[in-house]
């Protein structure tokens, strides 16, 4: 029984011991401690005006203006758990800016590889010969991403940059020890945070990322109506459609009676714009959607201010669809095909590829060239 009893007795006085060399232990780190020293006081530094965002000594929470904030007023390690509390709080909403920055990202990355696979799938379609356009119609790429996406990924890159960097150093000052410098650091943080909060997101303004091939550009529609046509053909020999304008260029058709070749003549004019040569005319006639039948097909020229025949006509059953006999009305809608070698020679060389700056100087020095 004795036996037992000094056991226990041993057992207890070896846990005191353990205990006071722990105590010990805490007691020295907390000595080591560097003071600091309130500056006008010169009072340790215990406690942290909430108010001020400030730490202060004893004295100045007696004497000093920071007595109207006796409430706003924590020890040193309250305060640092409060604001420990608070960052690790507003982290959560910088974290949730980042997904949404990235998801900026990710679609920024999408709309500029969809521009290149675009782009590079018309130069693919287009013949060596056209290096020329080739190397345009990148510069044109270049150009759009860099007005359009590269500022807006740039600003995205930056505040991902920002906000990475907010986030480790929050992390940083929630492992560092309770001290007024880190209590400073961390109301600045929070500032930061909140700050950052607030900012915009950067937005990218949807552009059309669609190029146009110069070599085979899409056919241009010409819709043309002549009321009353073979009346006033007839009467008068000559008449005249209402004038079609789309970019850059006026047409206009003319219907008139050839009385040396005994034929009814349509011609194309050119009011305005310039000379085109080698294109394609396709003439469809009114009822060409309701009923089908052949559309009629003419490669030509056309030259500004000239009477530029598309049709001819032996009389008007010759016609056909063209005229509708009912109302005596002239319909046809043309669909304008340009050649790769309209480029080569026609002044207006931008005018089909959306006015590729540039284009008009190129094509003049490879016609240097030839």
């Amino acid at each position: 029984m004795n036996q037992f009893t000094y056991c226990r007795v041993y057992q207890e006085v070896r846990e005191v011991i353990d205990s006071l060399h722990n105590s010990m232990e805490e007691l020295i780190q907390q000595l080591r401690k560097p003071v600091i020293l309130c500056e006008k006081h010169n009072k340790e530094l215990t406690l942290f005006c909430q108010e001020c965002d400030k730490c202060i000594c004893v004295k100045c929470v007696l004497v000093d203006r920071h007595r109207g904030h006796i409430d706003l007023v924590l020890e040193l390690d309250d305060a640092r758990e409060k604001l420990k509390n608070t960052i690790l709080r507003e982290n959560k909403f910088l974290a949730k800016r980042l997904d949404m920055l990235n998801n900026v990202n990710n679609r920024l990355k999408t709309r500029e590889n969809d521009m290149h696979q675009l782009c590079d799938s018309i130069v693919n379609e287009m013949n060596i010969t056209v290096d020329a356009m080739i190397e345009k119609m990148h510069e044109d790429k270049d150009e759009r991403i860099e007005k359009y996406i590269a500022p807006v990924k740039a600003a995205v890159m930056r505040q991902q940059k920002e906000v990475e960097s907010i986030i480790q150093q929050s992390f940083a000052l929630a492992n560092e020890e309770t001290c007024p410098d880190v209590l400073v650091k961390t109301c600045q943080m929070i500032r930061t945070i909140k700050t950052m909060n607030y900012k915009e997101f950067p937005v990218y303004q949807h552009h059309d990322i669609n190029f146009t091939n110069p070599i085979t550009p899409p056919p241009l529609k010409v819709l043309f109506s002549v009321p009353c046509f073979s009346s006033r053909i007839l009467r008068s020999c000559t008449v005249f459609s209402v004038p079609q304008s789309f970019e850059g260029f006026m047409l206009q058709l003319k219907c008139y009676r050839d009385l040396g070749e005994n034929v009814i003549k349509l011609c194309l004019r050119i009011l305005e714009g310039y000379d085109i040569d080698d294109i394609k005319v396709v003439c469809y006639p009114s009822c060409y959607s309701i009923r089908g039948g052949e559309p009629l097909v003419r490669c030509m020229d056309l030259k500004k201010g000239e009477d530029n025949t598309v049709l001819e006509f032996e009389d008007f059953a010759a016609m056909g669809s063209f005229l509708d006999t009912m109302l005596d009305e002239l319909v046809i809608e043309m669909r304008i095909s340009l050649w790769g070698s309209y480029y080569a020679k026609c002044a207006h060389k931008d005018w089909c590829i959306k006015k590729l700056s540039g284009l008009k100087e190129v094509m003049e020095n490879v016609q240097k060239s030839e």
